[in-house]
């Protein structure tokens, strides 16, 4: 039997036993007792203490067993292939991916976002926005628990593309990026434009005509991946930031003619400094063809298909009762 078939098939705490190499590994769970190895046997026994996780073991110590079969893994590879560093670097591959996989059927998964008002921000020390609730109301609906982390959008962006059953949300869609995720839904609207100051009298019908102007961007967002792929260049007309409220601070200080950003993003900065949007900021240019069906929830390509759908039924559900059009009320 392989070994994620017997993890998937426990749906209750139980006593398990589980041996390979002659590692041992017991854990205290109420009146439950889980021994665990690494396995190619397995017994349960019936528990009056069920543990609430989709697939009946707690999920924190479901990791800590992982992770020390990983490691036991490597030990015998040490022992039985010696210096060779491929094949223990192969079999690494394999028990990460695997064991991801298996992980996947547990009733929490860890988002990825960034700071990118007012569709997802930190306040007071919570992620909060319209995206942000409603990528909170589909965990409601299907009953799933979400670990948020709000970085830096590349760090992110490279992150859920090379971890299995990672979310990512408020993440615009384009060809570059098409095979690279699989797609849950659209989660909020998007529209984006080359925005300039007042009085710099910048106005294109060509996108190319912004070529000879320093945009400000942020590194790996869609518009910069968008700009890039249509000729420009980081570091010549683009210049790349971390942050979106930076590319706002540089568009004002003059170090950039204009700054590539979705309307609703643009306007909230703009508040958040003090400022009138409709007195400092111009629409340059609309970029059409990049975020027109909006943002997006998405998940690595090594995500179980299985969970990918569970999250579209459950958005889905959202858009159907209601719930997506009140929120959209409510922040937009």
């Amino acid at each position: 039997m392989k070994l994620s078939s017997c993890w998937r098939k426990v749906c209750t705490c139980g006593e398990y036993s589980k041996s390979m190499g002659g590692l041992l590994v017991r854990h205290k769970l109420g009146v439950c007792q889980i021994r665990a190895t690494l396995a190619v046997t397995w017994a349960p026994q019936r528990c009056a203490n069920p543990i609430q996780a989709s697939c009946g073991v707690d999920t924190k110590f479901l990791s800590g067993i992982l992770w020390t079969m990983i490691a036991h893994l490597m030990r015998i590879a040490r022992l039985r292939h010696g210096s060779n560093a491929k094949f223990r670097r192969a079999l690494l591959l394999w028990a990460v991916f695997g064991f991801s996989s298996m992980a996947a059927t547990a009733d929490s998964i860890k988002i990825l976002t960034e700071e990118f008002p007012p569709y997802n921000f930190t306040e007071s020390g919570k992620i909060t926005g319209f995206s942000t609730e409603v990528v909170e109301a589909v965990l409601k609906e299907i009953k799933v628990q979400g670990d948020f982390q709000s970085m830096p959008w590349a760090r992110a962006y490279e992150l859920v593309q090379n971890t299995g059953s990672t979310l990512i949300y408020s993440i615009g869609r384009s060809k570059e990026r098409e095979r690279l995720f699989k797609w849950v839904g659209v989660i909020a609207p998007a529209d984006y434009y080359l925005f300039s100051l007042q009085g710099k009298n910048l106005k294109f019908d060509q996108l190319d005509q912004a070529k000879k102007y320093q945009i400000g961007t942020v590194n790996e967002d869609v518009g910069e991946q968008f700009l890039v792929s249509k000729g420009f260049i980081k570091g010549k007309n683009l210049q790349s930031s971390v942050k979106y409220s930076f590319n706002y601070e540089k568009l004002k200080l003059g170090r950039v003619d204009l700054w590539v950003i979705g309307e609703l993003t643009a306007y909230y900065l703009a508040r958040q400094a003090g400022d009138d949007p409709a007195k400092v900021l111009v629409k340059a240019h609309r970029i059409s063809g990049l975020g027109s069906d909006g943002y997006y929830m998405a998940f690595g390509i090594n995500t179980p298909d299985a969970l990918v759908e569970r999250f579209r039924v459950g958005l889905e559900t959202i858009k159907k009762n209601g719930t997506f059009d009140s929120l959209k009320r409510k922040w937009l």
